[in-house]
């Protein structure tokens, strides 16, 4: 079987069909997500606390705000798309589970297993 589509699509499809607040769920779900794995780690909390609650909700204009949103909905798909079968996935997922709205945490299982499907 070949892979259903390529990573750049299903991204685009993702972000395509979550609007600002959705993206916004995506983006402090993984805040909260490093924030919790990377705990006692020096300077991770000053630049994904308030510097980073800031830079979304204070960017100058909204093509600046889509533009870091954008940004932080590709690399939660990429972390997820690379924990994928790992130990860490289950936990990884879970927490998604719980942080994001049920919409947006399907939608976002539905862009992995698009361009997830095993190779012949």
């Amino acid at each position: 079987m070949k892979r259903i589509v390529s990573k750049r699509a299903a991204l685009k499809t993702l972000n395509d069909a979550l609007s600002v607040e959705q993206k916004a769920s995506c983006a402090f779900a993984l805040r909260d997500y490093k924030l919790t794995v990377s705990k006692g780690i020096p300077g991770i909390e000053d630049a994904l606390g308030e510097k980073f609650d800031t830079a979304i909700h204070k960017a100058q204009d909204e093509n600046d705000r889509q533009g870091i949103l954008r940004m932080a909905l590709k690399e939660l798909y990429e972390d997820a798309i690379y924990l994928a079968g790992t130990q860490e996935n289950a936990e990884f997922q879970r927490f998604l589970q719980t942080h994001l709205p049920s919409h947006v945490y399907e939608e976002l299982k539905v862009a992995i297993a698009a361009c997830s499907a095993p190779e012949a």
